[in-house]
């Protein structure tokens, strides 16, 4: 469109130009003649409404031409390889299973020396079985199933977990091309039996416990798994003094120092006619 405007607007200023030189010209054949003035001016502005005339009916004829076609582009050949199925795998801690996955060439060009690795989280690998991630070529629209161990640790929680696949393929003009692929596994609910024992309810015969008594000490145990446990033993320690804390109140330096020094009295025998006082400690 530009083009044609350009090509008008040329003609427009030839056409214009050639007017001028006519209009110059003819005074000098008029003043040779016997025409009075009058029919001179008629004689000017006849010739310039043909011209007018003309440069109408050019531009009517440029405006009927029509427009340059735009060359087509040239069309790009490009295989594209993408994960077709399956998109979620479904597991349980411990499993271990074979999954069979298939590759489609969605693009307008043959893919080349396919490769395609899996990188999964940790706790789970993904194992390709017999070479089978590799591909001579895969042709437009066509597939490949390759086949992958999954093994998923009996540690994993249940969740969503992303195995990344990376194709790796070549076009026609063997240059390098790359796709990514995700896989999802889900993992869900403990497929390991396994017992979960624990300790609760607490009691003794005795509100406190001076140096030297004995207590009874009752406590529940409870096996919260989904799994047996055999062979139960509970192993009673010693009271490990290093881990006792003192929890006191805003009091000043003299206080405080003496309660830090009621965690560290030693056991000794009182006089038989002494009284016992339990301190108080905040």
């Amino acid at each position: 469109m530009k083009n044609k405007l350009k090509r008008v607007n040329a003609i427009t200023a030839w056409i214009m130009a050639l007017a001028v030189t006519i209009s110059l010209a003819v005074p000098m054949r008029v003043s040779a003649s016997s025409m009075s003035q009058q029919e001179q001016i008629d004689f000017l502005n006849d010739q310039l409404n043909a011209k007018e005339k003309q440069i109408e009916e050019l531009q009517r004829a440029l405006s009927n031409t029509p427009a340059t076609p735009r060359p087509t582009p040239t069309p790009v050949y490009e295989p594209l390889v993408k994960l077709l199925t399956p998109q979620t795998v479904e597991a349980k801690p411990g499993d271990s299973r074979d999954v069979v996955i298939t590759l489609k060439n969605i693009g307008t060009s043959a893919a080349y020396n396919l490769l395609t690795q899996a990188t999964p989280p940790d706790l789970i690998s993904a194992v390709f079985i017999d070479n089978s991630n590799n591909a001579d070529a895969i042709a437009e629209n066509g597939s490949r199933s390759m086949t992958m161990t999954i093994n998923v640790n009996s540690g994993v929680k249940p969740g969503t977990y992303s195995i990344k696949l990376d194709h790796y393929y070549k076009t026609k003009d063997l240059e390098n091309r790359t796709s990514t692929d995700i896989l999802t596994v889900y993992v869900g609910g403990s497929a390991v039996a396994a017992p979960n024992v624990t300790l609760s309810g607490f009691t003794s015969n005795k509100a406190s416990i001076l140096p030297g008594e004995t207590v009874n000490i009752t406590a529940a145990i409870d096996n919260l798994g989904d799994g047996d446990a055999s062979q139960v033993q509970i192993a009673v320690s010693d009271l490990d003094t290093k881990n006792l804390i003192l929890v006191s109140d805003l009091c000043p330096m003299d206080l405080l120092l003496q309660r830090m020094g009621r965690e560290h009295r030693h056991p000794r025998e009182r006089p038989p006619h002494a009284t016992r006082r339990t301190a108080s400690r905040r």
